[in-house]
């Protein structure tokens, strides 16, 4: 294990997990404390100072003139400093990277360059369009890396589908913020992503649930009793305990 953590740091070989999060209303409450607690874990257990062995690419909501605050983030989390993601970027190393503002981004499973296109529609980024691309990436060419999706406030649809994508492998896992939890709205991308699991392990087909479906009165309920969550590969938990999780995560990959 020694030697894979040199050549880890040392940026020879990739990380051992990818960490995928879409975030839109309450940005930057949950993704500071998430990046935050990530940081502090990590000085438990004294991993060096350099960087950690994880791949985190970030899709917000947001305007482009937010763009220029990403590198503010850095406080947050001092070993995986804030990239603005470009066109043509490489991406997959140790690092966090942030989707531009407004922008549709996508990671080519070819070569893991980063694709930035104009956004249609209201949402930009796209958090679904980046977690499936950058899925299909990993899970091409580092099929033992598990992908953590990660999906906190909002009050849109966008993400359920892609981090229900996400999590197809086997060691793979999804983090979803406690909409019980998030007091200040922005509780729907959560509930759309749990009425989503909802579904599927009732049967219905990943790709044919719609988009923008509505929870039901019973969504808060109902998700406790899936096998998903039972077993862990689905937690529902607050973003303070999320970068614990992930870096409990990464050991079991070293």
């Amino acid at each position: 294990m020694d030697k894979t953590r040199t050549q880890l740091y040392n940026g020879s070989v990739q990380p051992v997990l990818a960490v995928l999060i879409g975030q839109s209303t309450g940005f930057p409450n949950g993704l500071d404390a998430l990046l935050g607690h990530l940081s502090s874990e990590a000085d438990k257990i004294m991993f060096p100072k350099e960087t950690l062995p994880l791949s985190v690419i970030v899709a917000v909501h947001h305007e482009p003139y937010i763009d220029g605050r990403v590198g503010e983030l850095s406080c947050y989390c001092n070993r995986l400093q804030p990239k603005l993601l470009e066109d043509g970027m490489k991406v997959g190393r140790n690092g966090v990277y942030f989707c531009q503002g407004r922008k549709k981004t996508g990671i080519d499973k070819y070569h893991s360059f980063a694709e930035v296109q104009p956004q249609d529609g209201s949402f930009g980024p796209n958090i679904d369009f980046l977690f499936i691309t950058a899925a299909d990436y990993f899970k091409r060419h580092c099929p033992s890396i598990p992908i953590i999706s990660v999906i906190l406030s909002g009050n849109e649809y966008d993400g359920a589908r892609g981090a229900l994508y996400a999590i197809r492998p086997e060691k793979s896992l999804l983090l979803v913020q406690d909409p019980e939890q998030i007091t200040k709205g922005g509780n729907s991308m959560p509930l759309q992503t749990l009425e989503r699991l909802i579904r599927v392990e009732r049967g219905e087909s990943w790709e044919h649930i719609p988009d923008g479906i509505l929870p039901t009165e019973h969504t808060l309920r109902d998700y406790k009793r899936l096998d998903a969550v039972r077993n862990g590969k689905v937690i529902v938990t607050v973003p303070e305990k999320m970068g614990p999780i992930i870096i409990r995560k990464m050991r079991e990959n070293l």
